[in-house]
């Protein structure tokens, strides 16, 4: 504190000017890094998101496909059961699980027919 006291006005606006500059500096710095943060924050959440459509569209499909083929079989099998067809909004209503029960129920049926 002493020291500042006794420098001149040329010293003093140097030294001022110095304090100014390395204040501004680490102000960038830091402004730098927060936005730095940010963009990686974002980018991560975009990615994770990019991917989590495609697991889901991947996913989506292959239940779509699993589910055609069900409502493809089962009317087969009651066709050639002579039973009435399931009308197909029905079964359409139907989860995945009794849609495979119902298949191996006329699958049975099928084979103690035999």
């Amino acid at each position: 504190m002493l020291q500042m006291i006794a420098q001149t006005p040329a010293e003093r606006a140097m030294y001022e000017a110095r304090l100014k500059f390395e204040t501004d500096q680490a102000w960038k710095i830091q402004e730098a890094l927060k936005e730095g943060r940010q963009e990686g924050k974002q980018e991560g959440w975009q990615e994770g998101l990019n991917e989590g459509r495609q697991e889901g569209l991947a996913q989506g499909m292959a239940a779509g496909v699993e589910r055609g083929k069900y409502l493809g079989q089962i009317p087969f099998l009651q066709n050639l059961l002579g039973l009435a067809e399931s009308p197909s909004t029905a079964l359409e209503t139907l989860e995945i699980p009794q849609l495979q029960q119902l298949l191996a129920d006329l699958q049975a049926q099928l084979r103690d027919r035999r």
